[in-house]
C-alpha cells in the first residue's frame, strides 16, 4: 500500500457535491445534454424534451443560479447553452451507461 494518497479538498468535494445535487434530475439532465452543443430557446428545449416551458423555464433558473447555463439575449430571442465545461464529462458518463436508449427527437415548432 502507497506512503501517501492524492485527494481532493473537501471545501472542493462540497461544491462538486451541490452541482450533481442540482443536476440529479431527469429533465435538468436532458436539458443540460441538449445545450452542450446547442444554443435552445426555452420553447424548443421544453419541445424537444416534451415538458411544459414553465418547468422548463424553472429548472433552467436552477442551473443558472448553479453557474452551470448561461442565458443570452439577441434581439427578442434568449438563448441558453451551458457554461460549465465539467458538464461535458457527466453526461458522456451518462450517454455511455444508457447508450442504447438513446433518442432521436425532432423540433415540431
Amino acid at each position: 500500500m502507497p506512503d501517501s494518497y492524492q485527494i481532493t479538498p473537501i471545501e472542493h468535494m462540497k461544491e462538486a457535491a451541490a452541482c450533481l445535487k442540482v443536476i440529479a434530475n431527469p429533465v435538468r439532465l436532458q436539458i443540460v445534454e441538449l445545450l452542450l452543443d446547442h444554443r435552445l430557446r426555452v420553447n424548443e428545449i421544453a419541445d424537444l424534451t416534451d415538458t411544459p416551458q414553465n418547468v422548463v423555464s424553472e429548472h433552467l433558473k436552477r442551473l443558472r443560479e448553479h453557474g452551470l447555463v448561461s442565458m443570452e439575449r439577441e434581439g427578442r430571442c434568449v438563448y441558453c447553452r451551458v457554461i460549465e465545461p465539467g458538464m461535458r464529462s457527466i453526461i458522456q458518463c451518462v450517454q455511455a451507461r444508457y447508450a442504447s436508449a438513446r433518442l432521436q427527437v425532432q423540433r415540431t415548432t
